[in-house]
C-alpha cells in the first residue's frame, strides 16, 4: 500500500514540475517577443496613409526590415524609427536634407565612432511584393525576372534591346522584342515604369 502512495506523490510532483516549466517557457517567449509586438503595435496604431512610402533598412540595427512612412522621410526620421542616433553619420550625401522615396534600401553599418550609410534600391522582388513599380531602364536581368511571364531569356532580350536603344522611352516599345506580345505586355505593364 505504501508503495502506491509513494508513486502517486512522485507522479503529482512530476506533473507540477512539468507545468511550472511550461509556464516558465511561455513567460520567456512572451518576454522575448515583447519588442516585436510593441514595434508592430506602434506601426498599426498609425493612421493609414493614402500613399505609403516603403523603405528597407538593413545592417547594424536591432530590427532590420521594411518601414512605412506617410511621407518621404529625411534621414533623421528614419534613424529615429530604427532606434539609431543621427549625430554620428558618415556617408556620401548630406543626410540632413535628403528625403527618401519608396523603394530605397538603406544600409547602416557601425564603423567605430561613426556610422556608415549606403543608399541603394530595393530588389525587384521586394518591390513587387510591396506593389512598387520596377524601373524598366534601370533594373538588371535578374530583377526583370520578377515580372510575371518574364524568364531569363526575355529578361536578357529586354536588357539587350535597352542597350541598343539607349533606354526605353515608353513601355509600348517592349512589343518590338521577340516573345513579348500584347498579352505579356498587358500582364507586366502595371509593374513597370520607364
Amino acid at each position: 500500500m505504501r508503495l502506491s502512495v509513494w508513486k502517486k506523490i512522485k507522479s503529482e510532483k512530476r506533473n507540477k514540475t512539468g507545468g511550472l516549466l511550461i509556464l516558465l517557457l511561455v513567460i520567456l517567449v512572451c518576454y522575448g517577443l515583447r519588442p516585436v509586438i510593441q514595434r508592430t503595435s506602434e506601426q498599426t496604431l498609425e493612421t493609414p496613409c493614402a500613399n505609403p512610402v516603403f523603405i528597407e533598412v538593413t545592417g547594424d540595427i536591432r530590427f532590420p526590415g521594411v518601414y512605412t512612412f506617410c511621407h518621404r522621410p529625411v534621414m533623421q526620421e528614419l534613424l529615429k524609427r530604427v532606434g539609431k542616433s543621427g549625430s554620428d553619420l558618415h556617408g556620401p550625401n548630406s543626410f540632413k536634407i535628403k528625403t527618401f522615396h519608396s523603394g530605397h534600401k538603406i544600409f547602416l553599418r557601425d564603423g567605430g565612432q561613426r556610422s556608415i550609410v549606403s543608399v541603394m534600391e530595393m530588389s525587384a522582388y521586394s518591390k513587387m511584393t510591396l506593389g512598387l513599380p520596377i524601373s524598366l531602364n534601370r533594373e538588371n536581368e535578374v530583377g526583370l525576372t520578377a515580372l510575371p511571364g518574364i524568364g531569363s531569356f526575355l529578361a536578357h532580350a529586354i536588357v539587350r534591346e535597352r542597350q541598343n536603344r539607349g533606354g526605353f522611352k515608353s513601355l509600348d516599345e517592349l512589343r518590338d522584342i521577340k516573345g513579348i506580345g500584347e498579352k505579356i505586355l498587358e500582364k507586366i505593364r502595371p509593374f513597370l515604369v520607364v
